[in-house]
């Protein structure tokens, strides 16, 4: 019977080869056509049936390699011998060829993986006893995963032969556990064996003379290339852009034929279904690498691309060396005067320079544009070939981009400063406007404090209204000191951030308490900076004088390194009740010092 037309379900090739032999195996079980033609129900049928297939070999090789057999040793796979009943196809065999004499068995060893129809399993235990009575085998073993996985004929028939033929036959049960030990390991192997079967005959189909043209023609462009650098000459860049664009037709049309011959092979070794499947993965992924040998091969005429595309675009520019000249000496002018300019004189001659130079690049960026647009570069490559223009335009005009970097880096300091002064002024205010508060309470204790006694809740730095005056002289000092430590110089503007100070005070900025450093983005950019920054702690002394807290109660909040992000709002309030209540111990203690004085005085 002739093969059947290849149907159209499979994923690949070879899927579609099992589709047709299982819808083959189906009439032959007398069931219609149409009801096999759903992919889904051939694919489940060939992964159960493909599984018991690649489970078997598994265990055979798997276990075969734990106990140490090798070819070496003469052990031989899927061998044929000839009985009565047909052929016997051994799983692992040690054979004894003689010459003039049959073939014998030394050992041979039959696997099997889990359940397989009696009859068959049967037929395979006949021929081994008729191998057994001619002598033509030595010792044979039937090992199995389970003694669940025998029908109990076979089970029966293999205990027969076991007293027929005791220390020549015998039936092995390994157990779960060293079962899947057997297939873990075997599983490589037989991988390995199909890839390296498939090697062969790709290898064999892949000498044709046609699928060395490409790699042949590839090779001889790239000496003609180092042969004309050695003696001087230059391929003109059409030639190249040209060359390279017939080489790589060459490349495609190798892809072609490797598919085409890879199909053949495959074809013809006539391999299992489930190993089809994983081996046209193999050879997609063999084709891709030989895809990829051939591009590097290329390699060297990409280069002389780039290096005759960046030598017309040199060539092509106009000449402006005398305006850079002139542009070079005003930046340098500008990079000495920058500090004594005044700001609109520093932003105007900034963007002067700045300007021209970009004139300067714009026309040689053009001028190279047109030239190699007119040798064919398309223009993406040209971009990339600006690319590297540029990084030596940059180097070029170094001195130039430091004198418009220098007067920009002048600006933004100058900006900031100005910001943070500002910033100063409202801080020192703050701390001045809670500083004069307490201040106030320490000298009129009666008229700030009788209605927070009343309310039972003394407000945070009052003090009781029984003070004496040198009570009241302390804890002024005391706050004239802590205000002292709060306030900002004007001279810090220039050391301090604003956009550090406005995040903090604004809360943007976020705790890693993994790294204990504050997180605070910058113009877009992720800035970490240590606890002990003076923003921060300049930023907390606004916050909790904004709150109206006495500024000895600030000095000690302010300095506090926290160990976690800042609390919530009531763990907050806890907080600031703790800070009250240490104020107010300390106004305790003044007073019972000043009782005791009195009383030494009676």
């Amino acid at each position: 019977m002739s093969e059947p037309p290849i149907g159209d379900h499979g994923i690949t090739p070879a899927g579609d080869r099992g589709h047709a032999s299982y819808a083959f195996a189906k009439l032959a079980k007398q069931i219609e056509l149409h009801s096999i033609r759903n992919p889904i129900d051939w694919r489940n049928e060939l992964d159960r049936w493909a599984n018991r297939i690649e489970l078997h070999d598994a265990f055979v090789y798997g276990r075969q390699a734990l106990l140490g057999r090798t070819p070496e040793d003469g052990w031989e796979y899927e061998k044929v011998i000839h009985t009565p009943y047909g052929d016997r196809r051994l799983d692992a065999a040690v054979f004894i060829r003689e010459p003039g004499k049959p073939l014998r068995v030394l050992e041979s060893n039959e696997y099997k993986a889990g359940w397989t129809p009696p009859e068959e399993t049967l037929q395979q235990l006949r021929k081994e006893e008729w191998l057994l009575r001619r002598g033509l085998a030595g010792t044979s073993a039937l090992t199995v995963r389970s003694i669940e996985d025998l029908p109990e004929e076979v089970l029966e028939k293999a205990h027969q032969l076991e007293q027929m033929f005791p220390g020549r036959f015998a039936l092995e049960i390994v157990g779960p556990e060293e079962f899947e030990r057997a297939v873990a390991a075997g599983r490589v192997i037989v991988q390995q064996r199909a890839l390296a079967r498939m090697m062969d005959a790709i290898e064999l189909v892949r000498h044709a003379p046609e699928l060395e043209v490409a790699r042949d023609a590839i090779t001889r462009f790239a000496q003609e290339i180092s042969t004309a650098r050695q003696a001087g000459q230059s391929i003109p860049l059409r030639v190249l852009i040209q060359a390279r664009e017939d080489l790589h037709e060459l490349v495609r049309a190798d892809a072609r034929i490797a598919h085409e011959r890879d199909d053949i092979a495959l074809r013809r070794e006539q391999i299992p279904i489930r190993q089809a499947l994983l081996i046209e993965k193999f050879q997609a992924q063999s084709r891709e690498e030989r895809h990829q040998r051939l591009i590097g091969g290329l390699e060297p005429v990409y280069r002389e691309i780039d290096r005759a595309a960046t030598e017309v675009a040199e060539h092509a520019r106009p000449d402006q060396s005398r305006d850079r000249t002139q542009l070079l000496n005003k930046a340098r002018v500008l990079e000495q005067e920058t500090p004594q300019l005044s700001d609109s004189d520093l932003v105007r001659r900034q963007r002067e320079v700045e300007y021209r130079l970009e004139m300067i690049r714009s026309i040689e960026r053009d001028a190279e544009r047109d030239a190699l647009q007119r040798e064919g570069l398309q223009p993406d490559h040209i971009e990339e070939i600006q690319k590297g223009l540029d990084r030596g335009r940059d180097d070029r005009d170094q001195a130039i981009i430091r004198g418009i970097d220098r007067a920009k880096s002048e600006t933004r300091q100058r900006t900031n400063e100005r910001e943070m002064a500002r910033i100063i002024d409202e801080h020192n205010a703050a701390v001045r406007r809670v500083t004069d508060t307490s201040l106030a309470k320490i000298r009129d204790p009666h008229g700030h404090s009788r209605q927070a006694w009343q309310a039972g809740r003394p407000a945070p730095g009052e003090v009781a209204r029984d003070v004496s005056e040198e009570a009241r002289h302390a804890a002024a000092e005391e706050v004239r000191r802590a205000a002292g430590a709060l306030a900002l110089r004007r001279e810090q503007a220039r050391e301090m951030d604003p956009r550090l100070y406005t995040a903090f005070k604004t809360g943007a900025a976020t705790f890693d308490a993994q790294t204990q450093r504050w997180i605070v983005s910058i113009d877009g950019r992720e800035v970490r900076v240590p606890m002990d920054q003076p923003e921060r702690i300049a930023a907390e002394v606004a916050r909790l004088a904004e709150r109206n807290y006495d500024p000895r109660a600030i000095v000690h909040m302010a300095k506090t390194v926290p160990a976690q992000p800042p609390p919530r709002a009531p763990e907050l309030a806890e907080h600031e009740r703790q800070e009250a209540e240490a104020v107010r111990a300390r106004e305790r203690e003044a007073r019972e010092r000043e009782a005791r004085g009195r009383g030494r005085e009676v």
